[in-house]
């Protein structure tokens, strides 16, 4: 016999998940600086110091689902899909080399992008690489396991997506180079990295999908990744056309190029997902 819940309302619980999330990451950051003035640590760079804050924001989010999880829905955070399956995560990865290698094959053909190669910094990569895959279950996991699946249980599954995607999109408002075009392509973004979810119930593909997305637009490409400029890159993307078709200091993500390989991205998950549909 299932347990019943303390809060019934699915959409209830998502509400009351937001402040219980605030002060655990908080908690973890203050902690991090703790440790950090305490011990005298001092990062070689920038990008290993973000690395290691986003890994104490991971551990506080963790930390806020499954308390939520025990404390109001009564149950193990399990049912959220958090288990590992490398099958779907590869998949995601692939996808996500995939569209952000097409966009920026397609920017070079129109003539929008040029790109050089700078070389290779394999410690710099390296470091980059561990960064985004941190960034990728941070985002994921905050917006598209807890907060998601609650919303699924109170309405329509694609009504909830499209409430998380808003606050996917809402999160990155304050990024550097964002306008409302941007927005809207992240929002599409998160309805892309969504989908999976509410069909599959699994959290892996869209960590996956968003991981190379992040990487290979940045530490590859040579591109701004959601407005953050990136050090270390194989390539480097010199803008020719005007920020709507080349994404300017924002990123594929700010771009035509961006939004059409989205919606692509959208169409095809939608199809996949569909077809190997689970039950949650």
């Amino acid at each position: 016999m299932e347990n019943t819940p303390l809060v019934k309302q699915g959409w209830l619980r998502a509400l009351i998940f937001i402040p219980i999330l605030i002060l655990s990451i908080i908690l973890s950051l203050s902690i991090f600086s703790f440790v950090v003035d305490k011990t005298g640590i001092k990062f070689p760079s920038k990008v290993i110091e973000r690395s290691s804050s986003e890994f104490f924001q991971i551990l506080g989010l963790y930390f806020a689902i499954n308390f939520s999880c025990h404390i109001l829905d009564n149950k193990n955070a399990t049912f959220l899909g958090l288990n590992f399956k490398l099958k779907d995560f590869l998949l995601g990865c692939f996808l996500g080399i995939i569209l952000i290698t097409t966009g920026c094959v397609v920017l070079a053909m129109l003539g929008w992008a040029d790109f050089e190669f700078k070389g290779f910094d394999l410690k710099g990569l390296f470091i980059y690489l561990i960064l985004f895959i941190l960034v990728a279950i941070f985002e994921e996991f905050l917006v598209r396991t807890y907060l998601l699946h609650n919303l699924m249980q109170s309405m329509n599954k694609y009504l909830a997506l499209v409430i998380t995607s808003l606050i996917f999109s809402i999160l990155h408002g304050l990024n550097p180079g964002v306008d409302l075009f941007s927005l809207i392509e992240l929002f599409l973004a998160g309805i892309m990295l969504g989908l999976w979810y509410i069909h599959r119930g699994n959290i892996w593909f869209p960590i996956g999908l968003h991981f190379t997305w992040n990487y290979f637009q940045g530490p590859v490409w040579g591109h701004e990744v959601s407005g953050h400029a990136i050090k270390e890159s194989i390539l480097k993307q010199i803008d020719i056309a005007e920020t709507m078709f080349s994404g300017g200091k924002f990123g594929l993500e700010g771009s035509v190029i961006g939004l059409v390989v989205t919606i692509l991205g959208c169409l095809w998950v939608e199809w996949y997902a569909r077809k190997n549909q689970t039950i949650i």
